[in-house]
Parts: structure tokens; sequence; C-alpha cells
């Protein structure tokens, strides 16, 4: 083999495995939706997560350490948040989410939400 053919299989398998380093993860419980990106390498969710509602005209970026709970295991499909919106108007309402499997409840503004969590690519 090449020096040449070598750095092209090495170029080649880099980009591969970069491609899928990432999965995007969607919440969506009525008109509200929680959307994430998820670390297949580490099992993580990466900063912001955002919210998006039918009032909202683009998706809100919310850092983990804005919610007073963020707990996950992507492992065994458990996610539960509870973000507290102390009167910030560019911020979403206060809301909690909790999922276990395929179930999920999302409160907001005295609305409860059942959904059907999608775990899709993880």
């Amino acid at each position: 083999m090449t020096l040449r053919t070598i750095l092209t299989a090495f170029i080649a398998l880099l980009f591969a495995s970069s491609a899928h380093a990432t999965v995007s993860l969607d919440f969506k419980a009525g008109d509200y939706n929680l959307n994430m990106t998820v670390s297949l390498k580490t099992m993580s969710i990466v900063d912001p997560i955002y919210f998006a509602s039918a009032q909202t005209s683009s998706p809100i970026g919310i850092r983990q350490k804005q919610f007073s709970t963020f707990r996950y295991d992507i492992n065994h499909k458990y996610f539960k948040a509870v973000f507290v919106n102390s009167n910030d108007t560019t911020m979403p309402q206060s809301f909690s989410v909790i999922v276990r499997g395929k179930k999920g409840v999302f409160n907001i503004d005295g609305k409860r939400i059942s959904f059907l969590a999608d775990w899709r690519g993880l």
C-alpha cells in the first residue's frame, strides 16, 4: 500500500465516524417541542436545548444550567427537566417534562400534555 492510499482510507474513516457522532432528539407534546443533540460517543446531551411552541417565532435555546432540574439517562431512555422562568420575557414560561421510555408528560401553563417519545437513532 502506498502512503496516499493509507491517508485516503484514514480520512474517509475519520469523516465517516464523525458524521454519525450526534443524533437529534425531539420531544413533541401538542404545540410544544423540545429539541436537543445527543453525543453518541459520550451519550450526553449537548447544550443548548431548544424550546419551541406555537407562540414562539423561532426556537429558544436554553442551557442545561438554566434548568432547576436536569437529569437524563440516554441508555435507559429517561429524561427529566424543570425550567422555572422568573419573569424573563425572552425565555419560555415555566415548564416541566419527564420521559420514561416511550411515554412522556409535559406540564406548562396549567396544562398536562401526555405524548409518545421517539428515541429513534439511540
